[in-house]
């Protein structure tokens, strides 16, 4: 299992990371993927903000990968 809980702008470096160093049938954990709500506010534009956005967007494209959420 991998956590990735670091700044926002190397998320996208630190999911490469984590799929490199996780084994198939691992977990891969990603903190604030929702960025306190910022993710859905269009009027929130800043880089942490669009990183997240990114990382999302690539987690729903990347079809190596099953992805669920868990709201804690």
């Amino acid at each position: 299992m991998v956590i990735i809980d670091a700044d926002q702008r190397n998320l996208m470096a630190n999911w490469e990371r984590a799929l490199r160093l996780v084994r198939i049938g691992g977990m891969i954990v990603v903190q604030n993927t929702l960025w306190r709500g910022n993710v859905i506010n269009e009027r929130t534009d800043d880089e942490e903000t669009r990183a997240v956005r990114e990382l999302n967007k690539r987690l729903r494209e990347d079809h190596r990968i099953e992805m669920c959420m868990l709201g804690i």
